[in-house]
């Protein structure tokens, strides 16, 4: 994906908004491995949120599992702070575990044939295989296939939405509900 479009949507997003995004990318393998195995994971992901204000990171550092400091990111540099990371010439996208109960999707490839992660497992480096933990993880725009976010429609209390009958008969403005 290009840089710009990320862009975009990070200028047009709310910040701690939720967004749908999606990547594919190549995995790293044994030397014995001659297949090229790739995976590609769709996910809900959180973004503009400042890491050292979140709630559990400060709950962290007040009972000392993090510095009482923050040290700044691991590797790069911020290229527009909460959002984009700059290393090596290669652009990320900061994100944080989605709100709600949505998981990731992992799809796994062997030659560009979608298959198990169980017939891929024995040729993946133990680096690819291990849950990922943190607060927080970063998505190579140049990987990425789908970002989309849309601004939250206002909630809608069903029983307060009249039948036809009842608006045709009333001249109050109303407006169409997408259901």
């Amino acid at each position: 994906m290009q840089l710009n479009i990320v862009e975009a949507t990070v200028k047009s997003a709310t910040k701690g908004a939720n967004i749908i995004l999606a990547w594919t990318r190549e995995c790293k393998v044994k030397k014995s491995c001659s297949d090229v195995v790739s995976k590609s994971v769709r996910a809900v992901g959180r973004m503009g949120i400042d890491y050292d204000n979140m709630a559990i990171v400060k709950e962290k550092r007040e009972n000392g599992e993090l510095p009482a400091e923050s040290a700044g990111l691991p590797w790069g540099t911020w290229y527009a702070f909460p959002y984009l990371i700059e290393h090596k010439g290669n652009y990320y996208l900061r994100l944080y575990k989605g709100t709600g109960t949505a998981k990731a999707h992992t799809t796994y490839y062997r030659n560009g044939i979608e298959t198990s992660f169980d017939n891929v497992e024995n040729d993946l480096l133990s680096s690819e295989k291990g849950k990922k933990t943190g607060d927080c993880f970063n998505v190579k725009i140049a990987d990425m296939t789908l970002i989309n976010w849309e601004p939250a429609t206002p909630s809608i209390n069903r029983d307060s939405i009249k039948s036809t009958n009842e608006v045709e008969e009333t001249t109050e403005e109303t407006t169409e509900v997408p259901f």
